[in-house]
């Protein structure tokens, strides 16, 4: 009886340490087939990102308020932080003396026609309020809408640089 008692013993530790290794091994093999990208899907999924056009750079140009008939220099320093968003830095200059500056993060979609849709808001303040813009960039040209609590214009800029 104590050598039946041995033998079982031993049988259900070696199924003890059996059961841990055919489970490794099934995992492995199973990883193994999964189905692994070929080339030609990287080349087509790096050929999508390559031509979404990236904005990053130093744009200028001019705003203008249509409410006040104000004008002015601005210059705009884009920043990429995903394939749909810019951070944009705006600088420009009113009544010719001026300085202002503020930072917005612009909504990007991109269009078939290579083309690429920009839109956000920015509070700047009680005196000023939400400033809401929209805009298109085609090529390197940025024409663009705003309106806030009491104006409405617009700015057109250029790419000075193509990155």
């Amino acid at each position: 009886m104590l050598r039946q008692h041995d033998s079982r013993s031993r049988r259900l530790t070696a199924l003890r340490l059996l059961v841990p290794v055919l489970l490794l091994s099934s995992v492995a093999v199973a990883q193994e087939s999964q189905p692994q990208p070929q080339p030609k899907q990287v080349e087509t999924a790096a050929a999508v990102i390559s031509s979404v056009p990236d904005l990053s750079g130093r744009w200028t140009g001019t705003w203008s308020s249509q409410s006040t008939g104000h004008q002015g220099p601005m210059t705009a320093e884009f920043c990429r932080v995903n394939d749909s968003q810019y951070a944009v830095s705006f600088t420009g200059k009113f009544c010719a003396i001026i300085p202002f500056r503020y930072k917005a993060t612009l909504n990007a979609k991109h269009n078939p026609d290579g083309s690429v849709q920009l839109s956000g808001s920015r509070h700047l303040g009680l005196l000023f309020g939400t400033f809401r813009f929209q805009g298109t960039v085609t090529d390197n040209r940025f024409q663009a809408t705003y309106c806030s609590k009491d104006d409405t214009g617009n700015f057109r800029l250029t790419r000075q640089c193509q990155r």
